[in-house]
């Protein structure tokens, strides 16, 4: 992954000043990634408003911004507010011009239901929608085909990172099941046509200028192969989610969507849609299974409660935005 480049910050020497005292006084150059990324996703913000926002005084504003930048789930939107209030405090304490703490009075769970709407998506239909908006409603055996069916199998329930280990002998299209460490994931309807496009071909479409070439695939048995350099069998998964998000910025610029969709972020989708079906079909929703779902390895009991309540409120924020 691409290291965070404190350049992307507005008002870089202030942020940069913040971010010294507060690494020290925390969990030193761990953290630093993490503090220069979420000021970078401020930065087109305040250069609209030619503002830092250390300065902003409209909550309503803010809240929108902060829908729009934040991720949906509550942990990680907890901790990111809690690092937002300590900017704002320091530049309010360090007497920057025109520093006002706003952002006390604003509760980090007030936007969830906005931000998941945003961030999230109902059901299979409403991702092939969006799908349709960043990739364009034409199906062929091309590279953004690849990349649909990536997002595809982040709805399905492949793990965070492991998309690009799915094979096409995984897929068993009778059965509407793909079978990856022999765990049975479900294919849903609208996924089929470009699975089976991509599964099927070991020829893909490459436009180079204004022609279009049919090229042979990487080899190998893998259903992500043969995007990027022609000849490279390995695929990254940083690769296809860098790729999607320029492609999702470019439609958000031109009106075609409004949201912004991580493979986490349709992962988690899928994860609440079953969850969901289930409940309204009767059976229990199972809330234990929710750390191992989302890849925590963690022993300690109290930690556990502690992710299974925050996820059971991510939950709840999501049927309330959907339902």
């Amino acid at each position: 992954m691409r290291k965070a480049n404190p350049d992307s910050m507005y008002n870089k020497a202030t942020k940069s000043m913040w971010a010294e005292d507060y690494l020290l006084s925390h969990r030193g150059d761990s953290l630093r990634g993490v503090v220069i990324g979420l000021m970078s996703r401020f930065a087109p913000y305040e250069k609209a408003l030619g503002a830092d926002l250390c300065t902003w005084t409209d909550t309503d504003y803010i809240k929108r911004v902060l829908s729009d930048v934040l991720p949906p789930a509550t942990m990680t939107r907890k901790s990111n507010i809690v690092i937002l209030r300590n900017y704002v405090a320091w530049c309010v304490d360090h007497a920057v011009p025109g520093a006002v703490n706003v952002l006390n009075s604003i509760c980090y769970n007030d936007d969830a239901d906005l931000s998941a709407y945003k961030r999230l998506v109902s059901n299979p239909k409403h991702l092939a929608v969006y799908l349709d908006q960043v990739l364009g409603t034409e199906l062929r055996i091309n590279e953004d085909c690849v990349r649909r069916c990536f997002m595809w199998l982040a709805f399905i329930g492949i793990p965070t990172g492991e998309a690009t280990l799915v094979s096409c002998k995984d897929i068993n299209f009778d059965n509407m099941e793909i079978v990856y460490n022999q765990i049975p994931y479900r294919i849903y309807h609208e996924s089929v046509k470009a699975l089976r496009m991509i599964a099927e071909s070991d020829t893909i479409e490459r436009v180079r200028g204004q022609f279009v070439h049919i090229e042979q695939r990487s080899p190998g048995n893998m259903l992500l192969r043969g995007i990027g350099d022609a000849g490279k069998p390995d695929i990254r998964y940083d690769t296809l989610s860098r790729t999607l998000s320029k492609m999702e910025n470019e439609a958000i610029r031109s009106g075609k969507t409004d949201r912004r969709l991580s493979y986490t972020d349709v992962y988690r989708s899928g994860v609440f849609y079953r969850m969901y079906n289930d409940e309204v079909n009767g059976f229990p929703v199972d809330f234990s299974v929710i750390p191992g779902i989302f890849g925590s390895k963690t022993e300690d009991k109290t930690t556990i409660q502690y992710i299974i309540r925050k996820y059971r409120q991510d939950y709840e924020n999501w049927k309330r935005a959907y339902r």
